[in-house]
């Protein structure tokens, strides 16, 4: 049967939905089903948050920003450690900081060494070879102050010391070390960081010995930090142990 569109009064077929003359939508015939409509959603019956999960939220929140900044402001303090990629590889070696992470090298395989302060330090420093050596050291450059000893193992004499100098300007110490009657083969070096190195061969007694020691003074800021290693002046196969050892140091900034 057919029917009539409300608005235009036009016949339409049962089965129409929407009037072909006006365009009006018609009331769903037998047959069609209708859009279910969207069922509303009370916000009354949606499940409440209580204060305390809020409070808790806002905590977890809260703490763990403040360790974010704690993490970085201890990275931020921390010393900056470069690597020279030019360096040779040194597999086994152990990276060595003086005391307060002033400055870094590194050391071979199974050597030992002694920071100060610390009573390996100071038995160290009372031995006469070690004693000799800090003794005789300091002629041509003024007061150094010793930081760090190490020494080879197997009961070789062959040791390192490094701690900080004076203030002399760099020109004013090249100039002197130069005329020094003991000294021989001085250099100034670059180091990878960009400042400048004095480099130079120190003969020194130690213990009613002549030892060989090669010395670096670095000039990165004042006071200047300096490195020896030192031997028996028959001793010359460690020669390139030593100069690696050296080449590794460098002065740590924030």
């Amino acid at each position: 049967m057919a029917a009539k569109c409300e608005r235009c009064g036009q016949s339409v077929l049962p089965d129409d939905v929407v009037c072909w003359q006006c365009g009006a939508r018609l009331a769903s015939a037998p047959g069609v089903a209708a859009t279910a409509p969207q069922p509303v959603v009370d916000a009354a019956a949606l499940p409440s948050i209580s204060f305390t999960t809020l409070v808790y939220y806002a905590a977890a929140t809260a703490v763990t920003m403040l360790l974010l900044v704690v993490l970085i402001v201890v990275l931020a303090g921390r010393p900056l450690v470069h690597t020279d990629l030019d360096a040779p590889k040194l597999p086994g070696w152990t990276a060595v900081t003086a005391p307060g992470d002033q400055y870094l090298l590194k050391l071979p395989p199974r050597w030992e060494w002694a920071a100060a302060p610390g009573f390996t330090f100071e038995q160290w420093q009372q031995q006469p070879e070690m004693a000799d050596l800090l003794a005789a050291l300091p002629l041509p450059t003024g007061d150094l102050t010793p930081q760090l000893l190490a020494r080879a193992p197997d009961n070789s004499p062959l040791v390192l010391l490094a701690g900080a100098g004076n203030t002399t300007p760099f020109t004013a110490l090249f100039a002197a070390i130069q005329v020094q009657p003991d000294v021989t083969d001085v250099k100034r070096l670059p180091h990878f960081l960009g400042h400048e190195q004095i480099a130079y061969t120190q003969t020194v007694t130690a213990h009613a010995a002549p030892w060989r020691c090669q010395v670096r003074l670095h000039f990165s800021q004042q006071p200047f930090y300096w490195t020896a290693i030192c031997s028996p002046a028959a001793e010359t196969a460690t020669a390139v142990t030593s100069t690696r050892i050296l080449d590794s140091f460098q002065p740590l900034s924030p």
